[in-house]
């Protein structure tokens, strides 16, 4: 959960799935007009014998949204809002002082563990971008937290 500022640039999330050589992305971001108000990125990148990864953002704003989400997880992202409007955050400054509220749901599927890695630090990247807060985690983690106590930690990820 952050305080509504713009994203960035879809391409900083998941470079090895941009880089893929069997690969594919849909969502908003590619339409015209809206820049960095995108809601909805999805990335696929394909492995010989049918297998995939995926990563997806979805995006809920608060206010000031250009339209109301047509992809039912984003939408689903709203009861975030209502969580807050009844006081669940109230001791987490930065969400409970937030504005104008927008909620993200990143997600990944994967078998590889470079691709888990890779999934882990877009979520730091996009924690660092927008100063938000994890919430569905033990604890509300900005982006040097989740760095110290989630991605490092990992034997299997070293640092």
């Amino acid at each position: 959960m952050y305080d509504d500022i713009d994203l960035p640039d879809a391409g900083v999330f998941c470079p090895s799935y941009w880089e893929a050589e069997h690969f594919d992305s849909d969502g908003d971001f590619y339409y015209y007009g809206i820049e960095s108000r995108w809601t909805n990125l999805e990335l696929l990148k394909f492995y010989g014998d049918q297998e995939q990864s995926s990563f997806d953002v979805n995006v809920y704003r608060e206010k000031n949204r250009l339209y109301e989400p047509g992809i039912l997880e984003a939408s689903d992202l709203s009861r975030y809002i209502d969580y807050k409007n009844q006081g669940r955050y109230k001791y987490v400054d930065s969400i409970h002082q937030a504005s104008n509220l927008c909620v993200a749901s990143l997600c990944v599927e994967t078998s590889r563990i470079e691709d888990y890695r890779e999934f882990l630090m877009a979520v730091h990247t996009f924690l660092a971008h927008t100063h938000g807060r994890t919430t569905n985690l033990n604890q509300y983690y900005a982006a040097d937290a989740f760095m110290t106590e989630v991605i490092r930690p990992s034997p299997s990820f070293g640092t």
